[in-house]
């Protein structure tokens, strides 16, 4: 039985529902368009959720949001049943703490590093990693990360995707990497771009790329200029890895999610400290977080 909406996207709605024979709670995700798309293009978002479906099938891990079930509508429209996840997404959890505990920061940021090396264990590019993509369960002064939303993500292989879908990624400008704002293929180091931004917008408690319109932002990505490390965290071996992560040439960062694993873990974060910016800005307007459209070269 359908209950309350909880998220919408770009073409996916989800309601939370209870299982009429267990009571037991999932998500259930369907097609929602803004719009009333041609055919073709309708046909291209089902293709997508298809292919997010088949992706859902092949994860199975505990910073994963789990696939539970599948299938079609009466209008042929597919639908995903995925595992209920009661609480904050990590973008409400900074908004509303503003500055988390530096090692409560460490712990979410290796669950995700554990759910990246998940997913590209299985040849799959998330390509959206944002905190609005990211679940928590709070237990205490623990949480439990769950990387969720695949609807953007490609395989990094093309005998993997499904022929029917458009090659173009769905992103988000503040969190993309340069080449994928580009239009080139996203690669597993994509991904871990998106993460060393996270992890500064976790630490500082406001997006770690900010401007007044897309475009701005888009420049900023694009630049040759280094990303800019807040002058608050007092930690070289923190910043010099940061460093490594937002390479904005993808062939000179770390390689692979477990050896970013590695490193990031030798960091103490219990020693690690974090001055506030006075300067820092509160508010973000909702076009800077809109999913855009990326085509392949």
């Amino acid at each position: 039985m359908l209950m309350d909406e909880i998220g919408k996207g770009g073409y996916g709605k989800v309601h939370n529902a209870t299982k009429l024979h267990t009571d037991e709670i999932v998500a259930i995700k369907t097609l929602h368009f803004k719009s009333n798309p041609k055919p073709y293009f309708k046909q291209q978002y089902i293709n997508r959720f298809e292919q997010e479906i088949k992706m859902g099938t092949m994860l199975h891990h505990p910073n994963i949001m789990q696939l539970l079930d599948y299938g079609y509508l009466k209008n042929e429209e597919p639908f995903a049943v995925f595992e209920y996840v009661k609480g904050p997404t990590l973008n409400e959890f900074i908004i509303q703490n503003r500055f988390l505990a530096p090692q409560t920061v460490q712990s979410i940021m290796l669950q995700l590093l554990d759910a990246l090396n998940e997913i590209h264990a299985k040849g799959i590019i998330h390509c959206d990693l944002k905190p609005q993509n990211v679940m928590l369960h709070l237990n205490g002064e623990q949480a439990s990360a769950k990387l969720f939303d695949f609807g953007g993500s490609t395989f990094t292989t093309p005998v993997a995707l499904n022929k029917n879908t458009n090659p173009s990624i769905l992103t988000t400008a503040q969190y993309a990497s340069p080449e994928q704002l580009r239009g080139h293929t996203p690669t597993l180091q994509s991904d871990l771009y998106s993460w060393g931004l996270l992890l500064l917008e976790c630490l500082t408690g406001r997006p770690a790329m900010q401007g007044e319109s897309i475009a701005a932002i888009i420049k900023k990505q694009l630049g040759d200029t280094e990303v800019q490390m807040p002058k608050g965290i007092f930690s070289k071996d923190l910043k010099a890895l940061l460093n490594k992560v937002l390479e904005k040439d993808y062939h000179l960062r770390i390689e692979n999610a477990a050896a970013l694993k590695a490193a990031f873990s030798k960091i103490d974060f219990s020693k690690i400290v974090i001055k506030p910016d006075s300067e820092i800005m509160s508010i973000i307007t909702p076009a800077e977080t809109d999913t855009i459209r990326i085509d392949n070269r």
